[in-house]
């Protein structure tokens, strides 16, 4: 199709940037939180799901990027329903 005929994602939802072997780059929109999780061994006091849950519910965001890859992502590859190792996401980069 013509450049002008491709529909692109929309920015108000997640979609999936580049899709490798090893690695997904995902896109995230305004409004969406990710979570940090407490993962195994760190010390108390990290934190963790419960306090970014609370953070982002005190701003208003209630769209979580970690249901999202777990969804979207969670059948094929089981790291994205582990909690342990932050569903699978590692990096997070702002503009």
């Amino acid at each position: 199709p013509a450049p002008d005929e491709l529909s692109l994602p929309s920015k108000n939802s997640p979609y999936v940037v580049v899709d490798g072997p090893s690695l997904c780059i995902l896109w995230k929109p305004a409004g969406w939180t990710v979570s940090i999780d407490r993962m195994a061994g760190e010390p108390d006091g990290a934190l963790d799901g419960e306090i970014s849950e609370s953070i982002g519910q005190q701003l208003g965001k209630g769209n979580d990027m970690k249901d999202w890859v777990w969804q979207h992502f969670g059948r094929q590859h089981p790291v994205a329903r582990d909690p342990r190792v932050g569903h699978g996401i590692v990096h997070r980069l702002d503009k």
